[in-house]
């Protein structure tokens, strides 16, 4: 055991603020000021439900900025950037403290905190081949507290999680998979109930959002991004260097929870649907994928000792 005492939790709060700051700062610097003024074309479009879909459902963060911005009066671009900036803050710190909790679940501090160094560093490495997807940073989030919040067996604050983040991306569907895969095969029939339910949570704004507001035009074309993917080579290597080394604890998965093992082929799952659906090189899509497998990556290489208490006990609801 280490006898090293630990961080105190009011210091990390601070520096984590701090790094989730910069790195919105950096999202500013290098894609939203510089295109602010289509940004504030395709959120317009968005909060009047006349984008081309899928945008035009995913009004979560688009509408919290729009009625910050009229209970404020202003239609300032600078307010624009800052409230979109204010979302992303909160969302990466909330993705970081997440991470962290998770973490110290079975880890010692530093092998936490080191976790979350390593998912904040990935993070710049998205800000490239787009000029509006705030949803990425939204998603990283949801997924951070939902697989905290699945590894405490906390069915109903996951249930949350899910119906809101569904107002935000599609992919919260994928919710329901890890409550599935992380559970089995324990309490079969309750892991089962579980997952129904939530997959149910996501299908309800789904459903809701595409009767309200039928599509006037869709960028879903399958054959298009198939073959845009196919031929872009270096792109491809792009994804490749992005998303293949967080799996190297494969070679040592004996050391690694089975709740982790099992995830493994949703992930295979969430890359194979972005080669489908949209122009894979964008490696922001893959965040939910890094984060959820850092632990998994320090379990298999991390040589300092446990320090953290035995796990809770908690109910599945």
């Amino acid at each position: 055991m280490s006898d090293r005492p630990d961080i105190p939790t009011a210091r990390l709060i601070l520096v984590g603020a701090l790094i989730a700051l910069a790195l919105a700062l950096l999202h500013v610097a290098l894609i939203d000021a510089p295109r602010v003024g289509d940004q504030m074309l395709l959120h317009g479009q968005i909060v009047t439900h006349t984008a081309p879909a899928p945008y035009q459902y995913r009004i979560l963060q688009p509408l919290l900025v729009e009625g910050s911005r009229r209970l404020c009066g202003s239609t300032s671009p600078v307010l624009f950037l800052a409230l979109y900036a204010l979302i992303r803050w909160i969302a990466t710190f909330t993705a970081m403290a997440c991470l962290y909790r998770l973490l110290r679940r079975s880890h010692a501090q530093r092998i936490a905190v080191s976790g979350v160094l390593i998912l904040c560093a990935a993070i710049p490495f998205t800000y490239w081949s787009y000029y509006y997807q705030p949803t990425s940073i939204i998603e990283l989030a949801a997924f951070a507290l939902a697989l905290y919040i699945t590894a405490r067996r906390q069915l109903l604050p996951l249930a949350l999680v899910v119906f809101f983040g569904a107002f935000n991306r599609e992919t919260m569907v994928f919710v329901s998979a890890i409550w599935l895969l992380w559970h089995l095969p324990k309490q079969l029939l309750r892991t089962l109930a579980g997952s129904a339910l939530l997959f149910l949570l996501w299908a309800v704004p789904f459903i809701t959002l595409r009767k309200l507001f039928p599509v006037t035009e869709n960028l879903l074309d399958v054959r298009y991004y198939v073959g845009q993917n196919l031929t872009h080579f270096w792109e491809f290597l792009a994804v490749c260097a992005f998303t293949i080394p967080w799996f190297a604890w494969f070679g040592r998965r004996q050391s690694v929870a089975s709740e982790y093992r099992r995830l493994a082929a949703m992930w295979a799952l969430w890359v194979a649907l972005h080669f489908c659906t949209a122009l894979w090189w964008e490696v922001r899509y893959y965040l939910p994928l890094v984060m959820a497998n850092i632990p998994p990556l320090l379990s298999a290489f991390a040589k300092w000792p446990s320090e953290a208490p035995k796990v809770e006990t908690t109910n599945m609801v």
